[in-house]
C-alpha cells in the first residue's frame, strides 16, 4: 500500500506498507521515515536520504527514489506523458517521488513505466492532485508483519487475527 499524507506545513509525506504473503516482517515508512525494515537480503539507503532500495529473499522488493524536475519539459523526457506539456494544473519544479514496488511470486509490480497486477497492466498514468484509490481483489492473502496484529488469540488453533482464514498457527503463528 502507498499513499502521501499532508503535514502541517503543506508538504506530502510519503507512507508505504509492504505487502507479502510471507509472514515476516516488512517495511514500513510513515510520513518519510522508513522502520521496521524485517530481515531483507540486500538493503541501501545512500547518505543524501534520496534514496531507499530494500529487497528480500522471496522477491519482494521496494525502491523509493526522490528528485526534482525542474521543467515539464525534462519530466516528459522521463517519463513519455503528454500530460506533463499540457497541464496548467502542475506548476514546476516538482518533487517527483518513484516507487517500484514488487511482491515477491504474485505478478504484482509498481514501477514509473507501468503496474502489473497478475495478468492486468496499467501504463502511460500521471497522478497529481489525488484524492482517490485503487482496490483489486487478487485472492491473495497477506500475511507481513506478525509483530504488529492488535493482539494475539487464546489458541494457536483460533482463526489467524490478520483475517486470512487460516488457523493462527498455519498463518502468522508460524513467527511465533
Amino acid at each position: 500500500m502507498v499513499w502521501f499524507n499532508r503535514d502541517e506545513d503543506g508538504y506530502l509525506r510519503l507512507n508505504v506498507k509492504m505487502l507479502s504473503v510471507l509472514a515476516e516482517e516488512r517495511a514500513i515508512i510513515e510520513d518519510n521515515i522508513w522502520t521496521n525494515i524485517g530481515s531483507p537480503s540486500d538493503m541501501n539507503s545512500p547518505p543524501q536520504g534520496k534514496e531507499l532500495r530494500i529487497d528480500y529473499v522471496n522477491g519482494d522488493h521496494l525502491f523509493v527514489k526522490f528528485m526534482v524536475m525542474q521543467t515539464a519539459e525534462q519530466a516528459y523526457k522521463k517519463y513519455k506523458n503528454e500530460h506533463l506539456l499540457n497541464s496548467s494544473d502542475v506548476k514546476f519544479p516538482i518533487t517527483v517521488v518513484e516507487v517500484n514496488y514488487k511482491i515477491g511470486g504474485t505478478g504484482i509490480e509498481f514501477k514509473p513505466s507501468g503496474t502489473s497486477i497478475q495478468t492486468n497492466s496499467f501504463k502511460g498514468g500521471f497522478i497529481s492532485h489525488c484524492g482517490a484509490g485503487m482496490a483489486i481483489s487478487t485472492g491473495l492473502v497477506f500475511r507481513q508483519n506478525p509483530s504488529l496484529l492488535p493482539y494475539k488469540p487464546e489458541s494457536r488453533l483460533s482463526p489467524c487475527p490478520c483475517g486470512s482464514g487460516l488457523r493462527f498457527k498455519h498463518c502468522h503463528g508460524l513467527l511465533v
